[in-house]
């Protein structure tokens, strides 16, 4: 016994379809007269007056026979795959200078919340400065001295865990100085790290800079600017909504 065929399993689901349409052009040219016909019984039925069924049974055939219906058949062009990843380079690089950031830096997916690392022995400046980032649509951990932060970023998940570390660096036990010399030595993510400090002689900014501070900002940092240190370290980040 043969295997009954699917009505519905259409071998060239665009010809099936182009019959449909011009049956169903038809249909709207001859309807009115039809509809006369009808009414005066000399017409019962016309091929056309079931369109609406031929479309249902037409598309379902078209549609489990395209790549849609069955994966495995579906086959993505090279074309679209070459445009696609020239469309993502061509949006990596639409930032102009601040590519170089993106590629330099971890940062977050655009739009996510960045975690900073805030390193602060005193509590009153480590709860004004999680404030602020708060404010500002980031999430914050807080370590009170260097060597508590270098546990923390070495229990890290993952290396591009922090997306900004603020380093106080008048701390006890380890400070800012011994800290960053630490990280910026065996940073394999390069999470930038700024210095907080309240002291503005050019021989600490020279110190700073020599042991590879991103950047130096002077206490009490402000929202403003940390808003600002945010958006030239964090590739990614968008700010509050």
């Amino acid at each position: 016994m043969q295997p009954q065929q699917d009505p519905f399993a259409l071998t060239n689901p665009r010809q099936h379809l182009d019959s449909f349409f011009a049956v169903a052009q038809d249909d709207m040219i001859q309807q009115p007269a039809r509809k006369k016909a009808r009414a005066t019984g000399s017409v019962t039925a016309h091929p056309a007056d079931n369109s609406m069924q031929l479309l249902g049974a037409t598309l379902m055939g078209a549609f489990k026979n395209s790549a849609l219906f069955n994966p495995e058949a579906a086959t993505i062009p090279v074309a679209s795959t070459a445009a696609s990843q020239a469309a993502a380079l061509s949006d990596s690089q639409a930032v102009g200078s601040d590519s170089a950031i993106a590629k330099r830096y971890p940062g977050v997916a655009p739009g996510a919340r960045p975690l900073v690392l805030v390193v602060e022995d005193t509590d009153v400046s480590a709860s004004l400065l999680c404030m602020h980032l708060r404010k500002l649509n980031c999430t914050s951990h807080r370590a009170e001295n260097g060597e508590v932060a270098m546990e923390m970023l070495r229990s890290a998940p993952h290396p591009g865990m922090y997306s900004l570390i603020l380093m106080d660096l008048r701390m006890p036990v380890m400070d800012g100085f011994e800290a960053t010399t630490i990280i910026k030595g065996s940073n394999a993510s390069n999470i930038p790290v700024v210095a907080l400090t309240g002291e503005t002689s050019d021989e600490h900014r020279r110190k700073c800079e020599e042991i590879g501070f991103d950047d130096y900002k002077t206490k009490p940092l402000k929202r403003p600017q940390l808003k600002e240190l945010l958006k030239k370290f964090v590739p990614g980040y968008q700010g509050p909504h």
